[in-house]
């Protein structure tokens, strides 16, 4: 099993906590497709002919391109790669960019799963945020994708804002339940520097997010998420049984992926890979088959790393076993003498060789997987 994922580097506006990397400006966008489908064919046999399970559109805004050429790029990966019969395929949506039209369009090009970011129910929350729509739109857009045939549908919220208080924030929950989604990712607003964000709590405009709202909304997240049936498989993501974002839980099971586009990461179990973040940058090396590509070497330091860090972030914990067959004995008893503290507060659960994180110690769980790292 492998992804590839296809980072999409355009956006109709920036959002003010938003550090991933994008454009506002389309005139680049004929030289990156062409760049894109060339990349695809250069990076063929970076898999290995593994078989393809996931496609993923990432951004960047993905619904920014057209219909078709979604419908070419999923095209040339099926021409280039071994795809799946029936792959999970990926698109990530702003409600603005959605129409009947649209969504008939990009379902017929193969997409068939929508992960659609709403992040608040707030008009002025929204525009806090710098989003281009509305809270009635968010609504309107699902059931839209609904009509059209999508039955695996994720949205996104976004929660510890300083724009909106507890009670809210459970109505914004309620809301997507009752909206009837298959999954549901809810992300801890982070205060990235040198975002609009930064710079307004900086100056004095915006307040900085408060860690006691953060944790109670969190915790009321949780206990909402379970009521309904979602099972929270991740630090950030909660499913319905079956409805698992597949390509994404390949990132915590240590699976090769394939990141294709401006910034776009890859791994093949021993190295990460990272192109060049600059669309003109990565266009022209493309063209010039060479140069577009960074590749970390990692030591067995980093390959424990990881592990601790993508096992603690979900339900299923780390097995110790695999620790000790990608690396050695040492390594395994290294984790078990780090995490014995932590077992003892409960804050991760042993039974056997599996070790979690108590649901609710998710929030830490970043904390918690730094004191557990190799050094």
């Amino acid at each position: 099993m492998a992804g590839i994922y296809i980072h999409i580097p355009y956006c109709k506006q920036a959002c003010s906590y938003c550090d991933f990397y994008f454009t506002t400006s389309l005139k680049s966008k004929p030289v990156f497709l062409n760049a894109l489908l060339k990349e695809i064919n250069l990076q063929k046999s970076f898999l290995n002919n593994a078989q393809v399970d996931t496609i993923y559109f990432g951004g960047g805004t993905p619904s920014m391109l057209t219909t078709v050429e979604i419908s070419d790029i999923i095209a040339s990966i099926r021409a280039n790669f071994t795809v799946a019969k029936l792959p999970e395929i990926t698109l990530e949506a702003n409600p603005d960019n959605l129409n009947p039209e649209y969504l008939d369009g990009i379902k017929s090009a193969g997409v068939n799963r929508l992960s659609v970011g709403l992040q608040s129910f707030k008009d002025d929350e929204l525009k806090e945020l710098n989003r281009a729509h509305s809270s009635l739109q968010n609504t309107e857009v699902i059931k839209m994708a609904q009509a059209a045939g999508f039955n695996n549908i994720s949205v996104d919220l976004i929660y510890g804002t300083p724009f909106s208080n507890e009670q809210e924030w459970d109505n914004y929950i309620d809301k997507v339940i009752s909206l009837k989604v298959q999954h549901v990712s809810c992300y801890q607003l982070t205060v990235e520097e040198k975002t609009l964000l930064d710079n307004n709590i900086k100056k004095g405009i915006t307040p900085a997010p408060d860690d006691e709202r953060t944790e109670k909304q969190f915790l009321a997240l949780i206990k909402k998420m379970k009521e309904a049936g979602f099972r929270h498989y991740e630090i950030s993501n909660f499913g319905l049984p079956e409805f698992y974002s597949k390509h994404n839980s390949s990132y915590w099971k240590n699976v090769p992926y394939l990141g294709l586009g401006p910034s776009a990461h890859s791994y093949n179990g021993k190295s990460r890979f990272y192109n060049v973040a600059n669309v003109h940058v990565y266009a022209s090396a493309v063209e010039k088959e060479a140069g577009w590509i960074t590749e970390e070497a990692l030591s067995e330091k980093d390959l424990y790393n990881d592990l601790v860090l993508t096992g603690l972030r979900t339900e299923f914990g780390l097995d110790l076993p695999l620790v000790t067959a990608k690396l050695d004995q040492s390594f395994g008893n290294y984790f078990q003498r780090k995490a014995q503290p932590y077992i003892e507060k409960g804050e991760i659960i042993q039974l056997g060789y599996n070790y979690r994180l108590k649901e609710e110690s998710f929030l830490f769980a970043d904390r918690i997987s730094a004191d557990l790292f190799y050094i």
